[in-house]
């Protein structure tokens, strides 16, 4: 059942439903200080993905960030608090790619996150798949610290195999 819109879901002059646009702000308000900021980050930084990746291509742009960035410290281990951060960060860039302003492929998505991450010095490289379904072949991106896979679509069925090279020199 699908639910009406409520008076808090029409900020429009004409009344007309802008998908909730009230409550998106609720919750981010919501947020902790430090989601509100990543948020933030993410919510600029995938448009600065998508331009980048058009402009630069993807080798160009990974090598480009990569100078911005600080010295990359460990990767995700047992960590549980890293661990917890790291999937924290995966969520909330899933969250901005599906509400943001451009088109997100997971490629754009694990770009975004890879930066974000190794901002946080947590070491971590963009994984690049492909496998079999059907007749067709499918590919995908993600970003693997350690033994921790992101972005890595566990309920898509069989998983991706990773390419061997890093994606930097894959691009």
């Amino acid at each position: 059942m699908q639910r009406e819109p409520s008076h808090g879901d029409r900020d429009r002059a004409d009344g007309a439903p802008t998908g909730g646009l009230r409550r998106r702000w609720r919750a981010f308000r919501e947020l902790s200080a430090n989601d509100r900021r990543f948020t933030i980050l993410a919510t600029l930084g995938l448009p600065f993905v998508q331009l980048g990746l058009e402009g630069l291509g993807a080798k160009r742009l990974i090598r480009w960030l990569e100078r911005t960035l600080p010295p990359a410290g460990a990767p995700l281990g047992e960590e549980p608090e890293l661990v917890a951060g790291a999937r924290r960060a995966e969520s909330l860039i899933g969250s901005v790619a599906r509400g943001g302003l451009v088109r997100v492929t997971c490629l754009r998505q694990a770009i975004a996150l890879w930066w974000l991450l190794r901002r946080r010095r947590i070491a971590c490289e963009i994984k690049l798949g492909v496998r079999r379904a059907d007749d067709k072949v499918l590919a995908h991106a993600w970003v693997e610290s350690g033994p921790i896979r992101l972005g890595a679509m566990p309920d898509a069925g069989e998983p991706f195999e990773a390419f061997d090279a890093a994606f930097s020199d894959v691009a």
